[in-house]
């Protein structure tokens, strides 16, 4: 009985261990995930100021804005929330490190450019990603799961959901058209206006007796002739 109660108190421990060590890990990777993100991206309007990493305390990062965490007794993000933060720069591959993060919003007012990352594909648990309206380019990740996805806003983006990458974009389509339809009708005029001048010219010359048989004063080589 007490070997029993021995081993259980023992397999208890080693649990409760292996749990504390991933947390401070995933708690370790999370606080290196958001200081990259700050690091990388340009924040004109001091959105991320409440981001200081110098305070080490249990669930500190969870008090900055636009985080939200697991809870508050450990640093562990789930949730990334940066729309309409104004913020400039490239996405950084360090949210990667975000292992728990299951929502992440870069949407609207941000001016994001260059491309996804594409390991942000081995965030296993995210569930909502938006980058809507930024000026992104290239071949999105794949991402093997289900998952809200929203890349509007985006006219370099291709692949996935997309459309395959190598091909015109809408857009691009749009004024390659245009450009020919305008082409078109711009020749059209130009040649009806060269069949106008002439047809003009030429009617001009019959009125005044410019034609075959003529000479320049407007008389026949016939009425010379009889003349003579």
């Amino acid at each position: 009985m007490n070997r029993r109660l021995l081993h259980g108190r023992s397999l208890f421990l080693v649990l409760l261990l292996v749990s504390l060590l991933f947390s401070f890990s995933f708690g370790e990777d999370d606080t290196r995930c958001l200081q990259e993100v700050k690091n990388s991206l340009t924040d004109p309007e001091g959105k991320l100021n409440s981001w200081v990493f110098s305070n080490t305390t249990v669930g500190f990062i969870c008090k900055f804005v636009g985080v939200s965490c697991w809870n508050d007794r450990e640093n562990r993000l789930i949730g990334l929330e940066l729309r309409d933060f104004s913020l400039t720069g490239s996405i950084p591959d360090s949210l990667q490190f975000c292992h728990s993060l299951q929502t992440l919003n870069l949407a609207d007012d941000n001016k994001l450019s260059g491309n996804i990352p594409y390991q942000l594909s081995s965030l296993g648990r995210l569930k909502k990603f938006s980058v809507a309206n930024n000026d992104l380019s290239g071949r999105v990740p794949s991402f093997n799961y289900e998952l809200e996805l929203d890349f509007g806003g985006n006219s370099g983006l291709c692949g996935g959901p997309l459309g395959k990458c190598g091909g015109l974009s809408k857009k691009s389509m749009a004024i390659i058209i245009a450009a020919g339809v305008f082409g078109a009708a711009a020749s059209l005029l130009l040649g009806f206006g060269l069949w106008w001048w002439y047809f003009m010219r030429s009617n001009k010359r019959s009125k005044k007796g410019y034609g075959i048989g003529r000479r320049d004063d407007g008389s026949s080589w016939a009425d010379i002739c009889a003349s003579s």
